[in-house]
């Protein structure tokens, strides 16, 4: 069977190191020059126990959550013959609840409880505002805050160590640089038609392909009539990086439950920032890839220094370490796209970005598409889908 897999971010290189391994030939295609080079490079790289989907009125998202970011490491681990020990681990994470939160303080714990018994860590612990200070918060601008034992671990090196090992993997072929432009379903399996490295237009047909694009992965679902009417909203989001020789006590801090943002102490001096109402750039509900280039390019054109300063003077508020730090070079500014079912932004208390459960694995016979979601459920869907194949090879393999 000739497969194809759409997206070289982390579940298309997840899916193709599993095939690979069961000696099973793919052809991974990705715009980029290299694997990993789009969202499942520039993102925080928390892995989600659902602390953070506290107004999902379903309480769906965090049983998701828990299922993929409890096997992450492991699976990563497996795929690239490191030892789990090698990923580093962010300082954990406390969930800090600022006075104008659109949940109550009391609400927020009452989430938290629940996450943690799935868990299975029963760590969580409460602080009032009477204790912030010594957690290096500012007790002025929050109702409290939650401990966890929830953590990040570092995209860049996530995205190395499966960068090394799908570049000399001789059972994946690497179709790099490659640029999607049509997919057509055929008798037996499915035509792409693409633009090669040189810009020349190419076709190859595949009797299986699996649809791991981020923010295009709904433009082909649709052009082979797969897509649901859903409304969707595809952002394109910065963030702020950078390492420093400050010896200061900052905590790794998310903001919830509102448009606010993010503080993760990777450890040995290396920070990651966003502030989200600095950091969005952009929104669209298009799938249009025109219309996504354009979301993209608005980067170029930002003035990331104001971007700096802006998200660091908004964190301060909360983190107020963060306004004495010393940068040891010059913070780094990037970005990806977060695509979501939906129509409202996260300042709507109802919109459906506060919920992450209608995502993963979808089949239309020998078309997979995968909605990643969230990038700590990226090997999780990575291993359902090599599932299904699997299945599907049956005695052929």
């Amino acid at each position: 069977m000739d497969i194809a897999i759409l997206g070289a971010g982390i579940t298309g290189c997840c899916l193709a190191l599993r095939l690979a391994k069961l000696g099973v030939k793919v052809h991974l295609y990705d715009k980029a020059p290299l694997p990993m080079q789009g969202a499942s490079l520039y993102n925080e790289g928390k892995l989600h126990l659902g602390y953070v989907y506290a107004a999902d009125p379903t309480r769906q998202t965090h049983h998701l959550m828990v299922e993929g970011s409890q096997s992450f490491i492991r699976e990563l681990a497996t795929l690239t013959d490191l030892p789990e020990s090698w990923f580093m681990r962010s300082k954990a994470f406390i969930y800090a609840v600022p006075k104008d939160s659109q949940l109550s303080f009391t609400e927020i714990c009452q989430h938290a409880q629940q996450v943690d018994e799935l868990a299975k860590r029963h760590s969580v612990v409460h602080h009032t505002s009477s204790a912030l200070q010594l957690l290096g918060l500012n007790s002025q601008e929050l109702l409290g805050a939650i401990s966890t034992q929830e953590i990040c671990v570092d995209p860049a090196q996530v995205a190395s160590a499966l960068i090394a090992v799908v570049m000399s993997e001789p059972l994946i072929v690497k179709k790099l640089g490659c640029t999607l432009k049509d997919v057509s379903k055929l008798d037996a399996g499915f035509n792409l038609t693409y633009h090669d490295q040189a810009g020349a237009i190419q076709q190859e047909r595949y009797s299986l392909v699996v649809n791991c694009l981020w923010e295009q992965r709904l433009h082909f679902d649709k052009q082979l009539g797969f897509l649901n009417n859903k409304p969707t909203l595809n952002r394109f989001k910065l963030s702020v990086q950078f390492a420093t020789n400050s010896q200061k006590t900052i905590p790794s801090t998310t903001l919830i439950t509102g448009p606010y943002g993010d503080v993760v102490n990777h450890g040995q001096g290396r920070f990651y920032l966003s502030w989200y109402p600095i950091c969005k750039i952009g929104e669209t509900q298009s799938t249009e890839p025109n219309e996504l280039a354009n979301l993209e390019n608005l980067q170029c054109f930002c003035d990331k220094q104001q971007i700096i300063q802006d998200t660091v003077k908004h964190l301060s508020r909360f983190v107020p370490a963060l306004a004495e730090l010393n940068f040891s070079k010059p913070p780094f500014v990037a970005g990806g796209f977060i695509c979501s079912w939906g129509k409202t932004d996260i300042d709507d208390p109802q919109s459906e970005l506060h919920q992450r459960h209608h995502i993963g694995l979808h089949c239309y016979g020998n078309w997979l598409s995968i909605d990643t979601g969230k990038y700590c459920t990226g090997p999780l869907f990575a291993k359902q889908a090599f599932d299904y194949i699997k299945n599907i090879l049956g005695s052929a393999i």
